[in-house]
């Protein structure tokens, strides 16, 4: 599953991949992202694509190896890029985040 969310204000992209993916999902996903870049408006400041792959399970070899040309691919991502996951680390007894 994935949803993508467009913050034109802000000028970025943000993406939330969550399970395991299959490849049907995976293309849909990609039509969806190239569309979303493709109608991302010019602005002042360029725009950056954040990926957040916290609720994100490892995924198939198939699914990893389409991903690769995905991310390399110019038409696909903004110059700017960050992929992230949440977590919390515990120190001392506490969680912090």
């Amino acid at each position: 599953m994935h949803t993508i969310n467009t913050h034109v204000d802000l000028r970025f992209i943000e993406v939330k991949l969550e399970g395991l993916c299959s490849m049907a999902e995976f293309r849909a996903f990609t039509v969806e992202l190239r569309g979303e870049i493709a109608r991302f408006p010019v602005g002042a400041r360029p725009p950056a694509t954040l990926y957040d792959f916290t609720g994100a399970t490892i995924q198939t070899q198939e699914v990893v190896l389409a991903m690769k040309p995905l991310a390399e691919h110019p038409s696909m991502t903004h110059r700017r890029v960050a992929m992230y996951t949440r977590c919390t680390c515990a120190a001392a007894g506490k969680a912090h985040l």
